[in-house]
């Protein structure tokens, strides 16, 4: 009887460990799976590809859906118009109208357009985080999606 709590005592069931919170490996058909203790159902385990899967299964990929494609398109197109145009506006406000050689409007010079362009840039890229956290708290998506087609 003793021989027998000693060799129980070195090798514990799976249903003996009692940790809860700590991955363990249990072992079925030389296939080591991780179980979780805990809330998680069966389908959060995951496991990686055997080889053998790797192999036989075919290997394709997904399609972008049309709505997808259009939304990477445009907003492709507004980063180049949006970066396209910095240079001539920068012009615009720099240089004084009349030069060929220099085209521009307002005459303000370098750094007064330089300080404008900034000011521009650093804006468009804050205001956007601004008006989200608002919409998010005090407006709601419906009322900010009302307020922006305005």
């Amino acid at each position: 009887m003793a021989g027998r709590m000693q060799n129980q005592a070195e090798h514990p069931t799976p249903a003996a460990i009692t940790t809860t919170g700590v991955p363990k490996l249990e072992k079925s058909h030389d296939v080591s799976v991780e179980v979780k203790d805990g809330p998680e159902s069966d389908t959060d385990t995951k496991r990686s590809a055997t080889d053998d899967e790797v192999a036989n299964l075919a290997q394709t990929s997904d399609s972008l859906p049309l709505a997808v494609i259009i939304v990477i398109i445009i907003g492709g197109a507004e980063r180049f118009a949006y970066y396209a145009l910095s240079g001539p506006w920068q012009n615009y406000i720099q240089n004084p109208p009349g030069d060929y050689a220099l085209p521009g409007a307002l005459g303000l010079g370098q750094a007064t357009a330089t300080a404008i362009n900034n000011a521009y840039r650093f804006l468009s890229f804050l205001t956007p985080l601004i008006i989200g956290v608002l919409s998010d708290t005090w407006l709601g998506r419906y009322k900010a999606l009302l307020l922006s087609m305005m």
